[in-house]
């Protein structure tokens, strides 16, 4: 046995048994609870957070693949994964001006261990440069497990004790909305698993900056949500289908949003449920498309995901917070968009 495949036999060992304790403790925490609510609002996080890392990290990566990339993938989804796990649970037990600071400041936290992890790591056993785009996707894509789960966790608490057919076919939307942004959430989180497994197979160019903005791009946590981002973007342009399915599903969702702001009946149900359906196909497609080259990858400018978001944001704002605040934040975000709206995208082709 050489001196690698000693260390990676150490490396899957203390992976199995830090996530199998890992898991034994959320598992104690819940039944100490006594409550089956709360063991059933942990099972999103059990399955991201323990689940989802042994069959990317060990099934996939030490006995399907034996790439320490994967086993990597598998530790990042881990890290990030159990941390929102016991950031969400703390969050539920502190005053609620206090919520969001406990629940997202270790989820960022994570992102800083996980770095520092994947560094050593790439010391150790010399992983080369190729391997950031898949690092960097599934970080993303960890970030947006994280926030699947609170979503789902937020929708079956929203559902408990209430009656569920007036929901579905009373004057409000608002169930269609919350099961609108977790399919969207799933569907992300398909794309960037996909396309972060299919970075691992190329030689891909990294991108380089100049100048001031070089500095803040090549901050850890911006760079990795550039990358991520950029897989992201390179996903939304290769397959037409699935992109013309993804912008109807945004489409849809953004009618019916502004719809149910001005209080029009039926019709927010209506365009929620298209968004929903053409959500779930669009995911679906781009999960089973073939590999790509990534060709020009370091070229692309992902504006189309961050205008996207920016105005995901903005809608959520103007429903639950403030409505001028989201109308200043689509107002803003567009004005700073509207230049790489009309770029040209960078060649894509299939190998």
């Amino acid at each position: 046995m050489s001196d690698l495949e000693r260390k990676l036999e150490r490396l899957d060992d203390a992976f199995l048994f830090i996530l199998s304790s890992v898991g034994l403790i959320i598992s104690f925490i819940q039944i100490s609870l006594k409550d089956i609510y709360a063991i059933i609002e942990a099972i999103p996080f059990f399955l991201l957070g323990i689940v989802l890392p042994f069959l990317v990290g060990y099934a996939r990566g030490a006995i399907g693949t034996d790439s320490i990339v994967e086993r990597m993938r598998g530790w990042i989804y881990f890290l990030v994964g159990s941390i929102s796990y016991f950031a969400f649970f703390a969050s539920q037990r502190v005053n609620v001006e206090y919520r969001q600071t406990v629940l997202l400041l270790p989820i960022v936290f994570s992102l800083f261990i996980t770095y520092r992890i994947l560094k050593w790591a790439r010391k150790l056993f010399n992983i080369d440069a190729k391997s950031n785009y898949a690092f960097s996707g599934t970080a993303l894509n960890a970030i947006c497990n994280a926030f699947l789960a609170i979503f789902i966790i937020s929708l079956y608490k929203d559902l408990e004790g209430r009656d569920i057919i007036s929901l579905l076919f009373g004057g409000s939307p608002e169930l269609f909305f919350w099961i609108s942004i977790v399919i969207a959430s799933l569907s992300t989180v398909l794309i960037l698993e996909k396309s972060s497994r299919d970075a691992l197979q190329k030689e891909l160019v990294l991108p380089s900056y100049e100048g001031r903005i070089a500095k803040i791009r090549n901050f850890f946590i911006v760079k990795g949500w550039f990358l991520g981002a950029m897989l992201f973007e390179y996903a939304l342009d290769f397959d037409l289908k699935a992109r013309f399915l993804w912008l109807q599903a945004f489409t849809f969702w953004i009618l019916a949003s502004f719809l149910w702001i001005a209080r029009i009946p039926i019709f927010p149900q209506i365009f929620l449920v298209l968004a929903i359906t053409f959500a779930i196909s669009a995911g679906g497609i781009f999960y089973r498309t073939r590999l790509t080259n990534f060709r020009h990858i370091e070229k692309v400018f992902p504006f189309k995901v961050g205008y996207g978001l920016l105005i995901f944001a903005s809608i959520v704002t103007m429903l639950l917070i403030s409505f001028l605040i989201g109308v200043l934040l689509i107002a803003l975000s567009t004005i700073y968009y509207v230049p790489y709206l009309f770029k040209k995208s960078p060649e894509r082709k299939i190998d």
